[in-house]
């Protein structure tokens, strides 16, 4: 079934999540905190100063709210509702996309709006992407279909600047403690965490999922993460954990030794092909394997393995370390 929007359509059009085992769920911090807890609405942060005396500017408030008004004109939202409908309530993960900075834009006839926030909660950019809502992938063909916010009129002050962070690096900001799992696109960071709430068991609350946007994008130096103003310094004095995409395991191996001066951590998840092998939780001497093709992202093991709910416990009991 096809999400439509709760704007749009009673609550019963989505039926009733199964509760299949003794759900957590994530209270106003994204942290877990027994059942029934809603996540509130999304509210913008106002705007301060950016700690160097110079005001921070950012997309206009206006354009921000209206971003999330609907789910309707989303591909990737209605994907992602479709695929945990199932295990949460329909109002529970749209709370839970607001919260984590996903918004809508009527671009390419209805698209995704990742809203990149820093460290004191303020929205500094956004990027959109068209999402196919059938298989949940990025429309290229014929050409990638990508922008940011700040690129079409109206939606930033003059002056703006966009200054890229990680995706959910507000998250991190709340949760001080919490281990920083670090994916290359925001779609599996969304993908793993919301199996992670699926299946997973109390120690998920002190995990944060993070896109850094790309492979490139994770770039530890000396100086960035000495540098406040900088989106690698939200990394700082964490405990790491690297999921490269397939064929990006050793770019990654040299920023996990970097981080690895200023982080108490740091692992690294490598997914090399052919395939991606973790242990039974029923049989402790059997290896679960699951297909690594070329490209993949960990959000492809997890996608692989939910339609069989008595090996995706395992798979999360793996990830715990």
């Amino acid at each position: 079934m096809t999400y439509h929007g709760l704007l749009d359509h009673p609550r019963d059009t989505y039926g009733t999540a199964r509760d299949t085992r003794n759900k957590l769920s994530i209270n106003t911090l994204g942290a877990f905190k027994g059942k029934n807890t809603t996540v509130p609405p999304f509210s913008p942060t106002p705007l301060s100063d950016s700690g160097t005396g110079h005001p921070v500017l950012v997309p206009h408030q206006h354009v921000i709210s209206r971003s999330f008004n609907s789910y309707a004109a989303n591909p990737l939202a209605c994907w992602l509702i479709d695929l945990f409908k199932p295990y949460f309530p329909v109002s529970y993960l749209e709370g839970y996309l607001r919260y984590r900075g996903v918004g809508t834009s009527k671009l390419y006839g209805g698209s995704t709006v990742f809203w990149q926030r820093d460290e004191q909660l303020r929205i500094r950019g956004g990027k959109i992407m068209a999402y196919d809502p059938l298989t949940g992938k990025r429309i290229k063909n014929p050409r990638p279909l990508m922008t940011w916010v700040h690129s079409l009129r109206g939606t930033v002050p003059e002056g703006y600047e966009l200054k890229q962070y990680f995706f959910g690096t507000h998250v991190a900001a709340l949760l001080p403690e919490a281990t920083l799992w670090l994916f290359e696109s925001e779609k599996a960071a969304l993908v793993t965490h919301l199996f992670l709430m699926a299946f997973g068991e109390e120690w998920v609350q002190n995990v944060v999922c993070m896109a850094m946007g790309g492979c490139s994008n994770l770039r530890p130096t000396d100086w960035n993460m000495n540098d406040p103003a900088d989106r690698h310094y939200v990394l700082r004095r964490r405990r790491i954990v690297l999921f490269p995409d397939e064929g990006k395991t050793d770019e990654w191996k040299q920023a996990a030794d970097v981080l690895r001066s200023y982080c108490p951590s740091v692992a690294l998840v490598p997914l090399e092909r052919p395939q991606f092998q973790f242990p039974s939780l029923t049989k402790l001497t059997e290896m679960i394997a699951v297909t690594v093709q070329e490209g993949d992202g960990f959000d492809d093991i997890v996608l692989r393995l939910l339609p069989h709910p008595e090996l995706a416990p395992a798979l999360a009991a793996s990830l715990k370390g």
